[in-house]
């Protein structure tokens, strides 16, 4: 049985104590005992192996945004929403599919297809094709987790994937979206991630 790395549960327990708190529990004793239970469930087979792999991930991004000089306070919060929705998977209703995963780019197999004569990036990702459509440079991350969670939103089966040079934004070749966003180049993300962010503005 594999068990989350000491850094993963290290800033699992510092989250969870953190959440308690700022819920309004003042028993220091307890948020630690609770933030320890939680992982010591986590590490008896709480998680899925994806989804252990994905909260790795999510940690490993968090410190380092972290660790940055200037804290990107969104980008942080951005993710805490994640790791949090994705621990809430265990005994959520919400289906694991409508969650977009974010992968290590290097965890997929990627490929190369032609398409309008054009040669065109994609990946495999459990057992479903999936096309690229956007990339981020690592500096962008708040922009790729938003444009993500818009497309999500809007039922559209997407992968978030990361590697050392960028944020990859693909969408599942078999979906009809992946040919209109091709077809409108960025112009169509631009307007989806305009109302997602007046959204979110008017939601706070």
């Amino acid at each position: 049985m594999e068990i989350l790395s000491p850094l993963t549960q290290y800033y699992l327990r510092r989250l969870l104590s953190e959440q308690s708190a700022a819920s309004g529990q003042s028993d220091k004793n307890f948020e630690r005992l609770s933030s320890y239970e939680v992982v010591k469930q986590l590490n008896s087979g709480g998680l899925e192996s994806a989804s252990r792999r994905e909260l790795e991930t999510l940690i490993h991004h968090y410190q380092n945004l972290e660790n940055q000089i200037a804290h990107q306070h969104e980008g942080l919060t951005e993710i805490k929403r994640r790791i949090f929705r994705l621990l809430d998977l265990r005994g959520a209703s919400t289906r694991r599919d409508a969650i977009p995963p974010l992968v290590p780019e290097q965890n997929v197999l990627g490929f190369r297809f032609l398409q309008q004569g054009r040669l065109k990036q994609g990946i495999r990702f459990e057992n479903e094709v999936y096309g690229l459509i956007r990339e981020y440079g690592l500096g962008m991350e708040q922009q790729a987790h938003q444009i993500t969670w818009a497309l999500i939103e809007r039922a559209i089966p997407v992968v978030l994937t990361v590697s050392e040079e960028r944020y990859g934004l693909w969408v599942n070749l078999r979906s009809p979206t992946y040919a209109v966003l091709m077809n409108q180049g960025n112009s169509l993300l631009d307007r989806i991630n305009l109302i997602q962010t007046k959204l979110n503005h008017f939601h706070r």
